[in-house]
């Protein structure tokens, strides 16, 4: 059996709706929902508006200015919404058809737009409602608000004294480091090794030291110096030495001798080539018998005048017999005498001054005199309580005819 619906627009933006000439149902909040080419209408609700649905949409009529039935589904669409049969869904009403047309409408939110230009939304403390909160988008450091207007080089970011924004500040300077009077190099000889040194009956031998070997060590320095031995002229450099240093130096040799009770000695030339000049024995002895001896010797010069500071000093071997010698190495160690490790301040304290004073006034010092600590009534201030800029010396505490005593 076939449903005829005819649907009426009544003044007042209604519609009523009457199938198979049944009674007519009046509704304002209406909603189509069609399958192929049948079509149910229901409330807003989702309850029907007539008994019967599953209507063809060729058996719909739709009365406005004029009547008008339709080709297919799609044109009933078109003719129902330019007749504003779903117009209602947008106002008002029961179920769930009305609401809010606007945001500031909504009940967990903000009423109105005012005051609130760059804002984004946010969810608030509670988890109950959305407020709005100022947007900073910015890309740079010195936009911020609390931030320097500028980025200076080679300055510090920090606090300013009242730590509510950030200040471009200098860089604190580091101290300089203790100063080490005593240090030591360490120059081990590669070369000799595999292929020793020969020497010759009666004559000096200049011994030689690459400092390839693996146990030299420079990384200790005294202040001041960076080297005291020269591989390239195979001698002694201590020009960067000053009068009054001192140097010990032990020498490790192993020397071949050649025959029995061979005599050996071994030497450091100082001042070479000035009228300094001298040398300074190392050891000497007496080899009961040939072959292989190792040896270590210590001893210890100082720079006592220009010439030994600034002219080469040179190691030698002297044998009454032949042999060959290898050189393990030598090591000095350096003693500066010209060189402070620290000052030291004697801090003996001594009270100044003693004045009565009230809050305003302000004590002043001899130019010079560096007030260390300040007493109230002999209970002593703490250091924010006082300053000292130049001979004047300010309490920011109260004082009302308090006893004020420096001490230096």
């Amino acid at each position: 059996m076939s449903n005829i619906l005819i649907i009426t627009k009544q003044t007042g933006n209604f519609f009523s709706l009457a199938l198979n000439s049944d009674e007519v149902v009046i509704s304002d909040q209406n909603r189509l929902t069609t399958v192929g080419n049948f079509c149910h209408f229901k409330t807003a609700n989702g309850a029907n508006i007539v008994k019967e649905q599953n209507v063809l949409f060729s058996e719909i009529t739709l009365i406005t200015s004029g009547s008008e039935t339709f080709a297919s589904v799609n044109a009933l669409w078109v003719g129902l919404i330019n007749a504003g049969f779903f117009d209602g869904l947008g106002t008002g009403g029961g179920g769930g058809g009305g609401g809010a047309t606007e945001f500031t409408e909504l009940i967990d939110t903000f009423p109105s737009y005012l005051g609130r230009n760059g804002q984004t939304l946010i969810i608030n403390e509670s988890e109950q409602k959305i407020e709005s909160v100022p947007f900073y988008n910015v890309q740079n450091f010195v936009q911020l608000a609390d931030a320097p207007s500028s980025l200076l080089p080679n300055k510090m970011i920090t606090t300013n004294a009242n730590g509510t924004a950030l200040i471009m500040s200098e860089i604190p300077t580091i101290p300089d480091p203790y100063l080490a009077s005593i240090g030591f190099f360490d120059y081990a000889d590669l070369a000799t090794q595999t292929t020793p040194l020969s020497f010759v009956t009666d004559v000096d031998k200049k011994l030689t030291n690459d400092g390839l070997g693996a146990t030299t060590n420079k990384n200790y320095p005294p202040y001041g110096i960076t080297d005291v031995w020269s591989t390239s002229t195979n001698a002694c450099n201590f020009s960067q030495l000053s009068l009054g240093d001192a140097v010990g130096i032990r020498f490790d040799v192993t020397a071949t001798t050649t025959s029995a009770n061979q005599d050996i000695s071994g030497y450091i030339k100082l001042g070479v080539g000035t009228a300094s000049e001298y040398q300074l024995q190392i050891f000497s002895e007496n080899i009961k018998t040939s072959g292989e001896n190792h040896r270590v010797f210590y001893t210890k010069l100082y720079i006592g005048n220009e010439d030994i500071r600034t002219a080469p000093a040179e190691f030698y071997i002297l044998s009454d017999n032949n042999g060959s010698v290898k050189v393990n190495g030598w090591y000095f160690q350096i003693e500066r005498r010209s060189i402070n490790v620290v000052t030291v301040e004697a801090i003996v304290p001594d009270t100044y001054k003693s004045d009565v004073i009230y809050s305003g006034a302000t004590i002043t010092v001899p130019s010079g005199v560096k007030i260390r600590n300040v007493y109230l009534n002999q209970v002593p201030c703490y250091a924010s309580d006082w300053s000292q800029s130049g001979n004047a010396i300010t309490v920011t505490t109260t004082i009302n005819g308090d006893l004020i005593t420096l001490v230096n």
